[in-house]
Formats: structure tokens, C-alpha cells, sequence
């Protein structure tokens, strides 16, 4: 039978969850820890609390555990910001956000188990778009990602500039918050940031440039 094994700094939450899917079907709880340890390695899903991880180290981290044959399910991921991106670029098999459930996480499981990963389709879309448009370095020169922005990605760009909220942003364009998040994610891969605060200097280093 598939073995996960859970790490999470809280103890309430990597006993909660363990709790959770030690009741659900199709896979056997092997462990949990408060830290990253090499007996991770040995479950087919390791479950991380986002918490635990800092983004520099999710690169490394999930390239260990991939050669160790463990699928890296992240969970307490930002859907906002670009964080789902940093996490997927690093090799993390799959993610839950903030606001999903247990349920969500035992799906998550269920699909990295079957087919290796799991993902949303607009992520994957977004995955593909930065591998066509890699974001710059900080003072480079080539400012091709945010000049690639649509119309639509240029005036959600300047409504971010404005602080205005997802929701926000969907009223005054007459959109779905869903499409709304989107574009959201869509523009801030083009511009190359990972915060919403950050796509103010990202658009004026591109007025400059011109």
C-alpha cells in the first residue's frame, strides 16, 4: 500500500492531518515529524506545511526527495502572489491552498499517487508561459515577459498598482473572480514577480526602458 508521510512545525496540524488520513482509504500513514527528516524519504508522498519550508529551499528540497522515488505535496500554499509557481518550478508533485479542506489534501494525495501529479490546468498554462517567457534577473536588460502583457493583463496590472482587491478588480472589469485570478497570476508571471507589491517597479522599469 502507498505510505505518506506528514511534517508539519505545529503539532496540532501534523496530528490533525495525520488523524484525517489515517481514516481515509488507499494509503497508509507512515509517520509525521515537527521538521524535515530523511525518514520522509522512505513514504511514496511526503505532505509539507509550507510553514516549514522556506521558498529557497524548495528547489533543493524537492529534488532530494524526487530522487528518493517521494512525491512532495505542499500544503498551506498562496494562491495569490506567485507562490504556486515557485512551488511547481521547484518539483513539488502537487499543493493544497489556504482555504482547502482535508478532503482537498486526500484528493491531492489520491491524484499525485495515480499520475504523479496534480495540478490545476491554468497552472499548467502558467508553467508553460514562463518557460516561454523566463522572468528577468533583477537589473537585466531584456524586459520581454512584462512587454508580452495583453491589454486585458495591462489594465489588471494597473488596477494591482492601485492596491485593489481580487474582488475589486472583477467589478470595475465586469469579470469572474476566477478569470479575474487568473489574469492576476497570468500578469505577475509575465512581469516576473512573485508579490503584488512588487509589479509597481516591475511596470515603471518597463516605462523607463521605453
Amino acid at each position: 500500500m502507498p505510505t505518506v508521510f506528514v511534517v508539519s512545525p505545529v503539532a496540532m496540524f501534523r496530528e490533525g492531518i495525520a488523524s484525517y488520513l489515517e481514516g481515509c482509504p488507499g494509503f497508509e500513514v507512515v509517520g509525521v515529524s515537527g521538521t524535515l527528516t530523511g525518514e520522509a524519504r522512505a513514504a511514496d508522498v511526503c505532505v509539507v506545511d509550507r510553514a516549514d519550508l522556506e521558498t529557497e529551499r524548495a528547489g533543493p528540497f524537492c529534488s532530494n526527495m524526487r530522487r528518493s522515488g517521494t512525491n512532495v505535496v505542499v500544503i498551506g500554499v498562496r494562491r495569490e502572489g506567485g507562490d504556486v509557481l515557485v512551488w511547481l518550478e521547484a518539483g513539488a508533485a502537487g499543493y493544497v491552498t489556504r482555504d482547502e479542506s482535508l478532503a482537498d489534501l486526500h484528493e491531492a494525495i489520491l491524484e499525485t499517487l495515480r499520475y504523479g501529479a496534480r495540478v490545476e490546468p491554468d497552472d499548467v498554462a502558467l508553467l508553460l508561459q514562463r518557460l516561454r517567457n523566463p522572468p528577468v534577473p533583477s537589473g537585466g536588460e531584456d524586459h520581454g515577459p512584462a512587454a508580452a502583457l495583453t491589454h486585458r493583463e495591462q489594465e489588471v496590472a494597473d488596477l494591482v498598482c492601485q492596491s485593489l482587491s481580487n474582488q475589486e478588480i472583477a467589478s470595475v472589469l465586469g469579470i469572474s473572480i476566477h478569470t479575474t485570478k487568473h489574469h492576476v497570476r497570468s500578469t505577475m508571471a509575465k512581469l516576473g514577480v512573485d508579490r503584488r507589491g512588487r509589479v509597481p517597479a516591475a511596470l515603471a522599469g518597463i516605462e523607463a526602458a521605453e
